[in-house]
């Protein structure tokens, strides 16, 4: 199986401890057990951690996804197999929307770490309800996991008026 994991940026934030949560951890090492394959993007925050943790686990089958003009990787700890994408997108908010939805289209499934704001993540669940592909998403303000499996399931996520807060 290859998962794609996805999260929020905001697990950078100067002043905080944004280790992994030990429910993450343990998700982590279920996929290891499993030996699925792990599909991750090389942004800062939870792609970030999560190589952390993979690396120190010393964990081989791991992808990682960059986009944009160059073929530079902003994060790739384990010097895993790399896959670059061209941007279409004229903003690199929109071509890094690109990279995700290939990452969603190569995966089976999907682990979303999210802090309850990030649009990244939350387009990422969207892209996998729309092929359907169910997601295990874990809410870092609530410390819990629930399933993402439909359209229904995100509107909850979304807010008032269907809007991110």
């Amino acid at each position: 199986m290859k998962v794609f994991i996805s999260g929020s940026k905001s697990m950078n934030k100067a002043g905080r401890d944004w280790s992994l949560p030990e429910s993450v951890r343990a998700k982590l090492d279920t996929i290891m057990s499993e030996e699925d394959e792990v599909l991750i993007g090389d942004c800062w925050g939870a792609d970030a951690r999560v190589q952390e943790y993979l690396n120190v686990a010393k964990y081989k089958k791991v992808t990682v996804y960059s986009s944009g003009s160059h073929p530079k990787m902003r994060s790739n700890v384990g010097q895993w197999e790399e896959k670059h994408f061209s941007p279409n997108g004229r903003t690199p908010y929109v071509f890094r929307i690109e990279k995700d939805f290939h990452m969603a289209e190569d995966c089976d499934y999907g682990v979303a770490i999210w802090d309850g704001n990030s649009k990244g993540t939350f387009i990422n669940m969207l892209c996998l309800c729309a092929l359907k592909k169910p997601c295990k998403l874990y809410l870092l303000q609530e410390d819990r996991w629930g399933d993402v499996d439909s359209l229904e399931d995100l509107r909850g996520l979304a807010g008032p008026e269907g809007k991110i807060t």
